[in-house]
Protein backbone atom coordinates (compact mmCIF):
# COMPACT_ATOMS: atom_id res chain seq x y z
CA UNK A 1 0.00 0.00 0.00
CA UNK A 2 3.28 2.26 1.10
CA UNK A 3 4.18 1.65 -2.74
CA UNK A 4 0.65 2.75 -4.42
CA UNK A 5 0.51 5.74 -2.03
CA UNK A 6 3.96 6.86 -3.19
CA UNK A 7 3.38 6.39 -6.96
CA UNK A 8 0.01 8.39 -6.64
CA UNK A 9 1.73 11.34 -4.89
CA UNK A 10 4.69 11.13 -7.39
CA UNK A 11 2.97 10.70 -10.49
CA UNK A 12 0.64 14.06 -9.05
CA UNK A 13 3.33 15.95 -9.26
CA UNK A 14 4.86 14.50 -12.49
CA UNK A 15 1.39 15.35 -13.84
CA UNK A 16 1.80 19.18 -12.74
CA UNK A 17 -2.04 19.00 -11.23
CA UNK A 18 -1.44 20.28 -8.22
CA UNK A 19 -3.25 23.95 -7.67
CA UNK A 20 -0.29 26.63 -7.87
CA UNK A 21 0.00 30.13 -7.22
CA UNK A 22 3.25 30.39 -5.19
CA UNK A 23 3.93 26.79 -4.77
CA UNK A 24 3.44 26.08 -1.23
CA UNK A 25 0.59 22.97 -1.38
CA UNK A 26 2.83 21.07 -3.75
CA UNK A 27 5.89 21.72 -1.78
CA UNK A 28 3.69 20.77 1.40
CA UNK A 29 3.29 17.12 -0.54
CA UNK A 30 6.57 16.46 -0.75
CA UNK A 31 7.79 17.63 2.22
CA UNK A 32 5.30 15.44 4.34
CA UNK A 33 5.00 12.58 1.91
CA UNK A 34 3.74 9.70 2.41
CA UNK A 35 2.31 9.30 6.15
CA UNK A 36 1.23 6.67 8.23
CA UNK A 37 1.90 3.00 8.95
CA UNK A 38 0.86 -0.86 7.60
CA UNK A 39 -1.01 -0.81 10.49
CA UNK A 40 -3.22 2.28 10.14
CA UNK A 41 -2.64 2.61 6.15
CA UNK A 42 -0.92 5.28 4.38
CA UNK A 43 -1.50 8.51 2.95
CA UNK A 44 -1.05 11.51 1.09
CA UNK A 45 -1.94 15.15 1.02
CA UNK A 46 -1.12 18.73 1.16
CA UNK A 47 -0.74 20.60 4.26
CA UNK A 48 -1.18 24.09 3.95
CA UNK A 49 -3.70 25.61 5.91
CA UNK A 50 -5.32 26.58 2.89
CA UNK A 51 -5.65 23.15 0.17
CA UNK A 52 -8.70 21.83 1.94
CA UNK A 53 -10.52 24.83 0.50
CA UNK A 54 -8.38 25.20 -2.87
CA UNK A 55 -9.05 21.20 -3.37
CA UNK A 56 -12.24 20.87 -4.24
CA UNK A 57 -12.83 24.01 -6.13
CA UNK A 58 -13.43 23.58 -9.88
CA UNK A 59 -14.50 26.50 -12.81
CA UNK A 60 -11.62 28.06 -11.31
CA UNK A 61 -9.11 30.41 -12.72
CA UNK A 62 -5.91 28.60 -11.72
CA UNK A 63 -2.40 29.94 -12.76
CA UNK A 64 -1.42 26.61 -13.87
CA UNK A 65 -3.31 25.44 -16.72
CA UNK A 66 -2.76 21.96 -16.02
CA UNK A 67 -4.50 21.94 -12.29
CA UNK A 68 -7.32 19.79 -12.10
CA UNK A 69 -9.68 19.49 -9.52
CA UNK A 70 -9.19 17.40 -6.17
CA UNK A 71 -5.91 16.41 -8.61
CA UNK A 72 -5.54 13.29 -6.06
CA UNK A 73 -8.62 11.74 -7.26
CA UNK A 74 -8.30 12.63 -10.82
CA UNK A 75 -4.71 10.85 -10.61
CA UNK A 76 -6.48 7.89 -9.23
CA UNK A 77 -9.11 7.74 -11.45
CA UNK A 78 -6.72 8.48 -14.81
CA UNK A 79 -3.59 6.36 -13.99
CA UNK A 80 -5.09 3.79 -10.64
CA UNK A 81 -4.87 0.76 -12.84
CA UNK A 82 -1.19 1.14 -14.30
CA UNK A 83 0.43 2.45 -10.52
CA UNK A 84 -1.18 -0.95 -9.19
CA UNK A 85 0.38 -2.89 -12.06
CA UNK A 86 3.66 -1.01 -11.15
CA UNK A 87 3.15 -1.44 -7.49
CA UNK A 88 2.70 -5.47 -7.57
CA UNK A 89 5.84 -5.78 -10.23
CA UNK A 90 8.08 -3.42 -8.13
CA UNK A 91 6.83 -5.60 -5.28
CA UNK A 92 6.65 -8.96 -6.05
CA UNK A 93 3.25 -9.13 -5.01
CA UNK A 94 1.45 -12.38 -6.43
CA UNK A 95 -2.28 -12.95 -6.17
Amino acid sequence: MRSIARQTLDMTGSMKVTAYKSGKTERSMYTQGVQGDFEKGFYIGNFTDYATYVYPKSNVHWSNPHTQTRWFEYVWKTKGPGIIDRAIRENKIWF
